[in-house]
């Protein structure tokens, strides 16, 4: 009996997403060189790839950034590379309908947390909610349209009660790396 539910388990741990990496690219670990092998030559960049090379570059640091058209079930894959290894997948526009709960669901080994942006003051029913992971590299996000996210009261950040509702817009892959930020600005903070 214990066999058959060790078998079960590893079944089950098999079919599950794994974080930090996507159709075979790995975060910190993925080159340049093997994405377009993997997806062929990138599309022509859009604003804002442009844009954030552009503030890369104005700050001495080394990215570059690519983007597929129609690519393995999203209108638009972006890939940034931080001095040379993959740092940010950037996934936007599903073809076929993901619901919130689905990718929730494909990650049962993390714990997603909540975060919801209003308008400011209320003036607006505009809303957006991501559901976050913290990963072994960095992060997972897929930012929601449509739907509600309901919140137990007086609960915030990673401790939030949820119930995923709505379509997935976009999904985020973060490395650590990308989201070090600014060093002068942590200055600040000591």
């Amino acid at each position: 009996m214990k066999i058959i539910l060790v078998i079960l388990l590893f079944a089950v741990s098999l079919a599950a997403q794994q974080p930090d990496r996507w159709h075979g690219l790995v975060l910190d670990e993925t080159t340049i060189d093997q994405a377009k092998a993997q997806f062929g030559e990138p599309s022509k960049p859009g604003l804002v790839i442009k844009t954030m090379l552009k503030a890369a570059r104005k700050h001495n640091i080394n990215v570059e950034g690519f983007n597929w058209d129609e690519k393995e079930g999203f209108k638009d894959v972006s890939l940034f590379f931080l001095d040379g290894t993959l740092a940010w997948i950037y996934l936007e526009r599903p073809k076929n309908p993901l619901s919130t709960v689905a990718f929730v669901d494909a990650y049962p080994d993390l714990e997603f947390y909540v975060v919801t942006n209003g308008s400011l003051l209320g003036l607006s029913r505009m809303t957006s909610n991501s559901f976050e992971a913290i990963t072994p590299k960095g992060k997972i996000i897929g930012l929601t349209s449509g739907g509600t996210t309901y919140r137990e009261l007086g609960l915030s950040g990673r401790e939030s009660k949820y119930k995923p509702e709505g379509r997935i817009f976009s999904i985020t892959f973060e490395s650590n790396r990308w989201a070090k930020g600014n060093p002068r600005a942590v200055e600040i903070l000591k």
